[in-house]
């Protein structure tokens, strides 16, 4: 067995729990499926761009292809989920990877017109514009 195989003896556990308490353990491991944006490394993945018209929310997908992604934005939520299904030109190790897919979902702001947006997906990133809210002014003397 190695150093970190999952034997339930963690032993970061115990610093944790010196320092939180008994009561806390760490889970160091999750699935892929279903996974709503939760480390760090979810959060590298995301990134959030506006200028004065539009706002682009930029998701890097590396090793999946534009008919791999789906967009679904209801509310005030992106959710992006991509799972490759075809092993063409995949090694065998990164398959089971992009097969399980990923699911990332993130809040939006509220000044973005969210049934008006558009998506490109080119060289593993997807880019999704939104038309942002148009401030009236009304200037009265």
């Amino acid at each position: 067995m190695g150093f970190f195989d999952e034997d339930g003896n963690d032993p970061f556990d115990e610093v944790i729990r010196q320092f939180f308490g008994d009561g806390a353990r760490v889970t160091t491991r999750t699935s892929r499926k279903n996974r709503i944006i939760e480390s760090e490394e979810d959060e590298r993945m995301i990134d959030f761009i506006e200028d004065d018209k539009n706002a682009y929310v930029i998701f890097d997908l590396p090793g999946y292809r534009k008919e791999d992604v789906r967009v679904i934005v209801e509310r005030d939520e992106i959710e992006v989920i991509a799972r490759r299904k075809d092993p063409e030109n995949i090694p065998d190790y990164l398959f089971n990877r992009l097969n399980s897919g990923i699911e990332l979902r993130k809040p939006l702001p509220k000044n973005l017109e969210k049934k008006k947006h558009s998506w490109e997906f080119n060289n593993g990133v997807l880019e999704v514009t939104f038309k942002k809210w148009k401030i009236k002014k009304n200037f009265t003397n």
